[in-house]
C-alpha cells in the first residue's frame, strides 16, 4: 500500500511538471543588455511546415536545422536568437549557426578548423558566392550522384537561403540606417513619424517610385558618373538604392507568415512583406503589421515593458484575425510540450531504471531498489505516454504518421509490455526488457532520423485516411512486438552462455508468445496497408519496397514458429533465428526507406545509413558470438557422451 502510495506521488509531481505553465526565467532568455521576457513573443502564431505553430516551435525547429541544437552555444534559446535575427539582423549576422563537419568542404569554403564546427553567415556567405556555379551545377544533376560533399553543400546553402530570409523577415518596420535630409522628405512625400522614431520602409514607401523616376532623370541628364552629383541628388539615389534593396529582398522573404489573410478562409498566413506587396492588405493585416513594428522600436530601445506589452496585442490580434484557423490551447500546449521535453526525461527514466537494475541483478537482497526500478520506470512510461498524447492533440492525427513518431510509439508498446510480462512473471526479466527497450529506442528518438522534430503536416491522403491510420498502428504494434520477442531471445541466448539453462528455458513461453503476436499484428498491419494501398492509389499490392519488408518480416516468423512445430528447428536455431528478428525489422523499417525508390521513400540519409550498418554488424557478431559457442559446447558434449 505504501508503494502505490509513493508512485502515486511520483506520477503526479511529473504531471505537473508537465502540464502546469513554467515561470519564464529572465536570465536565461535575455539580450546582453537587459533583460526581455520572451514568453509572449513565443506564443504568436506562425504558419510552417504546413501548420500553425507557436514562433517557439518555429525558432527551434530552424535553429536546429541550421547547427544541430535548440539554443545558441552560450544558451541562448531559440526564441531570444529569432528576436534578434528578426530585429537586429546585422548583429545576427555574426552569430555561429552553420554546422559545417565535413573537413573537404570547410576546405571549400576556406573555414578555419574550430572545436563545435559552427560558422556564423559572414564566415560562409563569402565561400558560397564563389561557389555558386559549382552548386548550380550540382543541383541540376541527380540527386542519387551527388557525393556527400556535394549533399552538404546544397544544403548548407538552403539553410544560408532560409536565413536570410529571416533576416528579412521584418525589415520593412526596422529602422532605416539612411540620413534623409529635410528637404529631401518634403518634396518626396517621406513620412516622418510623429514621435521623432527613425523612419523605417514602410515611411518610404509611398515615395519610392517618385525617387526612381528622378535617379533615371538624372541618369539620363548626367550619366553614370556620380562625381559630377550633387550632394542633395547623391542623397536621391543613395535613399532609392537602399529602399530597392531592402525591398528586393523582402520580396523573397516568404518564409516568415505571422500576418493572417483576412481575404482566404483557408488558415493561410503569409509574410508581412506578402502582405504588404501581394494584396493581402486588410485594416486588420495593417494593424498588426503596426504592433511588429512596435516590437522593433521597443527592442531597439531595450523598452522591456514595451516589448512585453507589444508581443502580447501581436499574439491577441493573429488570434482574433485567424479565427478559428488558430487554436490557442494547442499554442499552449506545444509550448509547455517544447519547454518540459517529456520524451528527453523517458528517455533518462528508462536510462536510469536500466542501470539500477543491473544492480538489482548483481544483489539478489535488493528488493527497495527493485521497488524504484518499477518507480522510475512508470514515470518514464508516463512521461512517454504524455508526449505522444500530447502530440496527439496538437496535431489532430494518428500518432504514427512519420518515421520519427513510429519510432515513439514503437518504444512505448515495448515499454508496456514489458512491464506486463514482469506483472505476470515477476522474475525481474520484464523489467529489464521494459527498461532497455525504452531507453534504445529513447535514444534513438532523440537522434535526427532525417532532420528536427518538427511535428510536419502530412499529405491529405495521408492524414485523413482510415485505413491508413488502422494500418500504421497494427504494423507498427508488430514492429514493437518484433523487437521484444528479438530481446527475449537474446536473453535466451546469453543466459545458456552463462549455464543458466533452466532460466532460459523459463523464457521459451513468452518467446513464443510474443512471436506469435508479432505474427499476428504484422499480418494484420500488412493486409491492412493492403487494403489502404486500393483504396488510394487503385491497387493491392506493387511489391514497393516497403510492402516487400513488411512480408519479409512475416515470412521470416511464418518459417521459424513452423519449423519449430514441424521439429525441423532446434532450440537453439529457433532462438537465433528470433533474435536475428531485430535485423529484418530494422531493414523493414529503416532499410527500405533509404532506397529512393518507391512510395515510402524518405530518401537516403547518410547518418541513419550509417547507424542501421552498424547496428546489423553488431547484431551479427553479438548473435553469432553465442549461438556458435552454444553449438561448439553441444558438439563437444555429445563425443563425449559418444565416448
Amino acid at each position: 500500500m505504501r508503494f502505490s502510495i509513493y508512485l502515486a506521488l511520483l506520477i503526479c509531481a511529473a504531471t505537473a511538471i508537465l502540464v502546469l505553465p513554467r515561470p519564464a526565467i529572465a536570465s536565461a532568455e535575455t539580450r546582453a543588455e537587459i533583460q526581455m521576457e520572451f514568453s509572449d513573443f513565443a506564443k504568436i502564431p506562425i504558419l510552417h511546415g504546413g501548420r500553425i505553430k507557436p514562433l517557439d516551435s518555429f525558432a527551434r525547429v530552424k535553429l536546429k536545422i541550421f547547427s544541430g541544437r535548440d539554443r545558441l552555444k552560450d544558451g541562448t534559446p531559440a526564441t531570444a536568437w529569432l528576436a534578434k535575427t528578426l530585429f537586429s539582423p546585422y548583429d545576427a549576422l555574426s552569430d555561429r549557426i552553420f554546422l559545417v563537419r565535413n573537413p573537404e568542404l570547410q576546405v571549400m569554403l576556406t573555414l578555419e578548423k574550430r572545436r563545435g564546427h559552427l560558422y556564423s553567415y559572414g564566415e560562409i556567405a563569402r565561400g558560397l558566392e564563389r561557389h555558386r556555379d559549382t552548386i548550380a551545377a550540382i543541383v541540376q544533376t541527380s540527386q542519387e550522384r551527388w557525393t556527400p560533399t556535394q549533399n552538404e553543400l546544397v544544403t548548407l546553402q538552403k539553410n544560408a537561403h532560409s536565413f536570410k530570409q529571416l533576416l528579412s523577415g521584418v525589415s520593412l518596420v526596422l529602422p532605416l540606417a539612411l540620413d534623409i535630409p529635410d528637404d529631401l522628405r518634403e518634396t518626396t512625400g517621406i513620412k516622418i513619424p510623429e514621435d521623432g522614431a527613425p523612419p523605417v520602409y514602410l515611411d518610404a514607401a509611398p515615395a519610392l517610385e517618385a525617387l526612381r523616376q528622378s535617379v533615371h532623370a538624372l541618369h539620363g541628364q548626367k550619366g553614370a558618373d556620380v562625381d559630377t552629383y550633387t550632394a542633395e541628388e547623391m542623397a536621391i539615389v543613395e535613399t532609392a538604392f537602399a529602399l530597392d534593396q531592402i525591398e528586393i529582398e523582402g520580396r523573397q522573404s516568404r518564409i516568415f507568415r505571422v500576418v493572417p489573410s483576412v481575404w482566404d478562409q483557408s488558415g493561410l498566413f503569409v509574410s508581412p512583406w506578402e502582405a504588404h506587396l501581394g494584396g493581402h492588405g486588410s485594416p486588420q493585416t495593417a494593424a498588426l503589421i503596426k504592433v511588429w513594428r512596435e516590437l522593433a522600436a521597443a527592442y531597439h530601445a531595450e523598452n522591456a515593458a514595451a516589448w512585453e506589452s507589444a508581443a502580447k496585442r501581436a499574439y491577441d490580434l493573429a488570434v482574433k484575425t485567424a479565427r478559428d484557423s488558430v487554436s490557442p490551447a494547442r499554442l499552449a500546449l506545444e509550448i509547455s510540450y517544447n519547454r518540459t521535453d517529456p520524451l528527453r526525461k523517458s528517455a533518462l527514466f528508462y536510462a536510469a531504471a536500466f542501470f539500477m537494475l543491473l544492480a538489482v541483478l548483481l544483489f539478489a537482497k535488493a528488493d527497495v531498489l527493485r521497488k524504484a526500478v518499477i518507480v522510475t520506470l512508470a514515470v518514464g512510461f508516463f512521461y512517454h505516454l504524455s508526449a505522444i498524447a500530447v502530440r496527439v492533440a496538437i496535431l489532430m492525427r494518428p500518432p504514427v504518421s512519420t518515421l520519427y513518431e513510429s519510432v515513439l510509439f514503437v518504444g512505448l508498446i515495448c515499454v508496456a509490455a514489458g512491464l506486463v510480462m514482469e506483472y505476470r512473471r515477476r522474475d525481474n526479466n520484464g523489467l529489464l526488457l521494459a527498461a532497455f527497450s525504452g531507453a534504445l529506442l529513447g535514444l534513438v528518438s532523440l537522434g535526427n532520423l532525417g532532420g528536427p522534430d518538427d511535428m510536419e503536416v502530412l499529405a491529405a491522403v495521408l492524414n485523413t485516411n482510415f485505413w491508413l491510420a488502422a494500418h500504421v498502428l497494427v504494423i507498427t504494434a508488430g514492429y514493437a512486438f518484433c523487437i521484444l520477442t528479438a530481446l527475449i531471445a537474446h536473453l535466451m541466448l546469453y543466459l545458456r552462455v552463462f549455464g543458466r539453462t533452466k532460466n532460459a528455458e523459463d523464457l521459451f513461453p513468452p518467446l513464443y508468445k510474443n512471436a506469435l503476436l508479432a505474427l499476428l499484428f504484422t499480418t494484420a498491419g500488412t493486409i491492412l496497408g493492403g487494403i489502404w494501398a486500393d483504396q488510394s492509389w487503385g491497387r493491392f499490392w506493387g511489391w514497393d519496397p516497403k510492402e516487400n519488408g513488411a512480408l519479409l518480416i512475416v515470412l521470416w516468423l511464418m518459417w521459424l514458429l513452423h519449423g519449430r512445430i514441424a521439429g525441423q528447428l532446434r532450440p537453439i536455431d529457433f532462438t537465433a533465428g528470433m533474435a536475428f528478428l531485430n535485423v529484418i525489422v530494422a531493414l523493414s523499417w529503416f532499410g527500405v526507406n533509404l532506397l529512393n525508390v518507391g512510395l515510402h521513400s524518405y530518401g537516403f540519409i547518410d547518418a541513419v545509413a550509417w547507424t542501421l550498418a552498424l547496428f546489423c554488424t553488431v547484431e551479427i557478431i553479438t548473435i553469432g558470438l553465442p549461438y556458435f559457442l552454444l553449438l561448439s559446447r553441444d558438439k563437444s558434449r555429445k563425443k563425449q557422451e559418444a565416448a
